[in-house]
């Protein structure tokens, strides 16, 4: 399966996938189960690690969950619930949380293809793929550097971090976060000389944009274009669904 299932396979696949999943409209909910099935389909095939898939799945989902929560209080529509406060009133209607669920789904199995593609592939094998789909070099190189040194600067952040704690004792909360501040900026005034550095250290060592593999195939097999036609098939016959509007033939295809 391994050898069926190319990096360049799971690219195309999770791409286009995420590409008709983010096309479906609001509260299309039983398209939403079906991409729903098809994503746990497409998980099996790519063979992830399950508890790194399971955490780094619902850490991430945070994210869009945060970004979105006030949606629900900024769209019109048909007041739901009304929230009174002394000095505003907040009103919660329909549109909003149908909008507001339907990106919520949208997020989750996006970010469902993508965790399940992260944590079954090597970084460096996802760049590789990358390239050879003809992705532009300086694309690549750039996340491929933010992707690697994200966690360096994580590391610079708890050194400063630590220090400033290990000085202060105990201040006061608006000291410290005035320290944490001037800290920040100082790491964003530091990245220009760190990434001079990286850039020319890494120009000496011969980098230059591109990523190799050790089992290099510069076709993809015809057992990974069969996976590649059948899930696209899978992919445009649930839009197709949602795109019939006879009312039996639809109630029948949903059933």
């Amino acid at each position: 399966m391994k050898d069926i299932i190319d990096i360049r396979v799971k690219l195309i696949i999770t791409i286009v996938t995420i590409f008709f999943i983010v096309s479906v409209g609001k509260a299309s909910y039983n398209i939403f189960c079906f991409y729903f099935v098809l994503a746990i389909i497409i998980s099996i095939l790519f063979k992830p690690d399950f508890l790194k898939f399971v955490k780094r799945l619902f850490k991430l989902f945070l994210i869009p969950f945060f970004l979105s929560i006030f949606i629900p209080f900024a769209s019109k529509g048909i007041i739901l619930y009304e929230i009174n406060l002394n000095f505003i009133k907040i009103h919660i209607t329909d549109n909003g949380l149908i909008t507001f669920y339907s990106v919520l789904i949208k997020s989750f199995l996006s970010l469902f293809l993508l965790c399940a593609l992260i944590t079954s592939t090597d970084e460096r094998e996802i760049f590789w793929g990358l390239r050879k789909l003809y992705v532009p070099k300086i694309v690549v190189s750039i996340i491929f550097l933010m992707y690697r040194y994200l966690f360096l600067f994580k590391d610079e952040f708890e050194i400063g971090k630590r220090a400033i704690n290990s000085r202060m004792f105990k201040k006061s909360g608006f000291i410290a976060d005035k320290k944490t501040a001037y800290l920040i900026g100082n790491l964003f005034i530091r990245t220009f000389t760190r990434a001079e550095n990286i850039f020319m250290a890494m120009q000496s060592r011969g980098f230059d944009g591109s990523f190799y593999s050790l089992a290099e195939n510069q076709k993809i097999s015809l057992a990974g274009i069969a996976v590649i036609v059948s899930l696209l098939f899978f992919d445009i016959l649930i839009r197709i669904i949602s795109f019939i509007n006879f009312p039996f033939i639809k109630h029948f295809l949903l059933l």
